[in-house]
């Protein structure tokens, strides 16, 4: 049997280290596109949000007070759009519900523009049967994902 000596495994084992270093840093970085990455999280039932789909009061103050100042110049109300986005709806799913109620309970409140389209991603999401029953504040504009994981989480 050969005789391995210590200094010389540390010496293969670092040299290793090195090499697989060397080749990793000289490999360039994928850079996803927006698309692949929302793809990649619906795999893992995760949501990617847009900045449209996030409240942050700061932006949309600022947007306010521009608009107040254009407002004393020109006399109009701030656009509709800009009020709606800023609201949340409350809904009440009411006990016995069925998917079907609950994405015209929806589509009625104006939270999406397509029940269909809600019951199909519903059903690929398999959480037809985890909806739950209360009164949920849902914000306007919200993705459909966002309103699947509000409805299907308990009502707070």
């Amino acid at each position: 049997m050969t005789k391995y000596s210590i200094k010389n495994i540390c010496l293969g084992i670092g040299i290793g280290l090195i090499l697989g270093s060397i080749a990793n840093i000289s490999a360039a970085p994928k850079s996803l596109t927006p698309d692949e990455i929302r793809k990649e999280a619906a795999k893992h039932n995760l949501i990617v949000m847009d900045a449209k789909d996030l409240i942050n009061k700061q932006p949309s103050e600022e947007k306010q007070n521009q608009g107040q100042n254009n407002q004393s110049e020109q006399q109009t109300p701030a656009p509709l759009e800009i009020q709606q986005k800023e609201s949340i709806v409350t809904i009440t799913i009411q006990s016995g519900s069925n998917s079907e109620d609950i994405g015209e309970l929806l589509l009625t409140n104006n939270l999406i523009e397509n029940k269909q389209s809600f019951l199909s991603r519903l059903k690929e999401l398999k959480k037809e049967s985890k909806m739950q029953v209360g009164t949920f504040h849902i914000p306007f504009g919200a993705s459909i994902d966002t309103i699947i994981e509000i409805i299907t989480s308990l009502p707070r």
